[in-house]
């Protein structure tokens, strides 16, 4: 649940101290709602920003199958659910427009998610992981487990490497162990006390991945359980780290310009995993030093509006030296989970539910208000938050201007 990072000189010119925020240009983002009930399709959803719209304009979404919704603007932004059924597969087929006097202003773009990094290596290459906008998924591995528990304590519907091929690339993992003889001896995967999925699931699954992309992803470790006791403990998952990700690890904590290398550098190495450690003792040196990450346990949005938002909190991350991590989810409280499995209750917690109606607020708040004081941005269920598509957008924008920034030096 936390990460890491370092910056350049050049870092400080791209993100401007002055502001948290850059000018937001007309924007469309999809959305697609959390899975319910294992239905087998979800409800698309659509984030506009259109600064130059003035109640004339029409938003359109549509698929090849003439699947069509239509609304006429009347805000400068806003968020619609469209009625419209897409599952993760069918999802890409689908394009939004704004049309003015029928003729089309704006539309969405294609965006091969699984390749967002090295498609846009030219723009991208001399930028560090810092410099990015990352899009991340809280409790990376929490998307399934044993029947009969409810679903509050899931925080994703897709696997490790459904969620990288959909163009995540931070994963959060909360590691425990079964203890054997007071050794930890066999890793895996918890959240809530819960046993998700074993680590070596995880490490196939982005290997998998790894092998037929050229992608940077970072691993962030956070947040162990109690069964992990003591520094050999660490030192054992450690060494099962190496072990199976070995050829895959980029040392940055070896290297003399640590978090500010740029992603040119990691991708000539061939190395392209880096791993973020979370733990106060010795660190092997391969992997990078744990950041704790930015939290609120906020039950409604407004609140956590307010703790984002703090002037002082965006003026240090926008001219950071370090990586910044924003955790942007509610989390609700046993008041609110309880009566989930209570046989007295008629309307049970839906923690799917309930978060599906915050996450069309992700893209507002990052795309209009802290566009430039933004690093990794770390979200439950990300299909429903159009993070994504939102981190390729802003990320191409630094990639100019940094870009821009060299030309003129």
């Amino acid at each position: 649940m936390y990460s890491i990072f370092f910056l350049s000189i050049i870092h400080l010119s791209v993100f401007d101290g002055a502001s948290c925020q850059d000018n937001p240009e007309t924007l469309i983002i999809l959305t697609l709602s959390p899975v319910q009930q294992k239905e087998p399709t979800r409800e698309i959803g659509v984030y506009f920003y259109c600064p130059g719209c003035a109640s004339s304009e029409t938003l359109t979404v549509y698929d090849q199958n003439q699947q069509t919704f239509e609304s006429t603007i009347t805000d400068v932004s806003g968020f619609m659910k469209t009625g419209l059924q897409a599952s993760p597969e069918t999802f890409p087929n689908f394009t939004a427009q704004i049309l003015r006097d029928g003729k089309q202003i704006y539309s969405t773009r294609g965006i091969d998610r699984a390749n967002w990094m090295h498609d846009n290596k030219s723009l991208l290459k001399h930028l560090s992981l810092p410099q990015l906008v990352i899009p991340g998924t809280h409790q990376s591995g929490a998307y399934e487990r044993p029947d009969n528990l409810g679903i509050w304590n899931l925080c994703q519907d897709l696997s490790i490497e459904e969620q990288l091929d959909l163009g995540i690339r931070y994963l959060d993992i909360q590691p425990s162990c079964e203890r054997v003889k007071n050794q930890c001896k066999s890793f895996y995967v918890e959240y809530s006390l819960l046993k998700m999925m074993s680590m070596g699931e995880v490490f196939s699954e982005m290997k998998a991945f790894l092998n037929r992309t050229n992608e940077i992803v970072i691993l962030s470790f956070s947040d162990f359980s109690s069964e992990f006791q003591s520094d050999e403990d660490h030192g054992r998952f450690m060494k099962y780290i190496k072990k199976e990700l070995g050829d895959y690890l980029y040392p940055l904590n070896t290297t003399s310009r640590g978090w500010s290398t740029s992603l040119k550098k990691i991708w000539s190495a061939e190395k392209r995993v880096v791993v973020s450690y979370n733990y106060r003792g010795p660190v092997d040196p391969v992997f990078g030093t744990g950041v704790e990450q930015s939290w609120c346990y906020c039950k409604r949005s407004d609140d956590l509006h307010v703790f984002f938002a703090d002037p002082q909190k965006r003026e240090e991350w926008a001219s950071r030296t370090s990586p910044s991590v924003d955790v942007v989810q509610l989390t609700p409280d046993w008041e609110m989970i309880v009566p989930q499995d209570s046989m007295e209750s008629d309307s049970p917690f839906n923690f799917k539910a309930w978060t599906d109606e915050f996450s069309p607020k992700v893209c507002e708040w990052y795309h209009e208000e802290w566009n430039i004081s933004s690093n990794v941005i770390v979200v439950d269920f990300f299909e429903a938050t159009g993070i994504v598509d939102l981190a390729v957008y802003w990320n191409l924008k630094r990639g100019k201007k940094h870009q821009s920034l060299v030309n003129k030096n």
